[in-house]
């Protein structure tokens, strides 16, 4: 695995990154009123451009899915990242209960 210099905490978390298994997430996350941070995934969609396929669960803000590539349901997500095996990153913003 390969690792990217764009941070899991990207878009913001009112969840505790410390409870999720086999995650990193060094730093404390940006809260989601930071006026800074549309532009900082505007930045990271653009360098991860074609690379990265965003899959947004229809549970979060509207802030997430306006970078998703699709949207949906748990279950749908589930089967639009299992059909693009092409895909060098698979972003799934899902919500904390998944």
């Amino acid at each position: 695995m390969r690792s990217t210099p764009v941070p899991l905490t990207l878009l913001g978390s009112a969840a505790d990154p410390a409870t999720e298994k086999g995650v990193e997430c060094p730093g404390d996350p940006p809260a989601p009123s930071d006026p800074d941070l549309v532009e900082r995934a505007r930045a990271a969609r653009a360098a991860l451009g074609s690379r990265a396929f965003v899959l947004g669960h229809h549970y979060q803000r509207d802030e997430v899915i306006a970078f998703a590539d699709v949207t949906g349901d748990s279950f749908r997500l589930a089967q639009q990242a299992a059909a693009r095996p092409d895909a060098e990153f698979i972003i799934f913003c899902g919500v904390h209960f998944m």
